[in-house]
């Protein structure tokens, strides 16, 4: 029997993940509008599809800044999208410029090796 190759979890991972982006923005496009954040859902997983893709690339010849500080920044603000959807869904004020000030600050301090 062989192993699970981790490569290939990835791959369906980020497969599933790309599915469910797409089914999150029809969903959008085709729910009423008074239900709010399934926008911020939709970008989300389509984010983290990015940043898997530059993670997966890591030694395909890309540079480490790509595939390191923009894959980590994509990671970062799928989960701000998918926080600031949950908050736009239950009508909870959102402090969505704060959180991309800390993403910001959190990629300054990324350093590719």
């Amino acid at each position: 029997m062989t192993g699970l190759d981790p490569r290939s979890i990835i791959l369906v991972a980020t497969l599933m993940g790309a599915l469910m982006a797409i089914v999150l923005w029809l969903m959008r496009r085709h729910y009423p509008a008074h239900i709010h954040g399934i926008g911020y859902w939709a970008i989300s997983p389509a984010l983290w599809v990015m940043a898997a893709l530059l993670f997966g690339n890591r030694n395909a010849g890309l540079s480490a800044t790509l595939t390191v500080v923009l894959a980590n920044l994509l990671l970062m603000l799928g989960a701000i999208a998918y926080l600031l959807g949950c908050q736009r869904f239950l009508k909870v004020p959102g402090h969505g410029k704060a959180w991309l000030a800390v993403a910001g600050r959190a990629t300054a301090g990324v350093r590719p090796c």
